[in-house]
């Protein structure tokens, strides 16, 4: 299984997570190739959280590919 596309959506949290983290990052879609072709994942990733916009969305990131490769 491969991602074929995914979207993540990162927000500002206000007031900040213990005043350090600063952003939520969650899937909005992902879509995967395997042996059945194309399709769209149904799975509940949750949030991850990061100080920056960049580290939260790494951090999504991170986790999705994690996900997929137990697959």
């Amino acid at each position: 299984m491969e991602i074929d596309d995914l979207a993540i959506l990162t927000n500002e949290i206000i007031p900040p997570i213990g005043r350090k983290l600063k952003y939520a990052a969650m899937v909005q879609f992902l879509y995967v190739i395997d042996e059945n072709g194309r399709h769209k994942v149904s799975n509940d990733f949750g949030e991850t959280w990061g100080q920056t916009k960049k580290e939260a969305e790494e951090k999504m990131q991170q986790k999705v590919r994690e996900w997929v490769a137990s697959k």
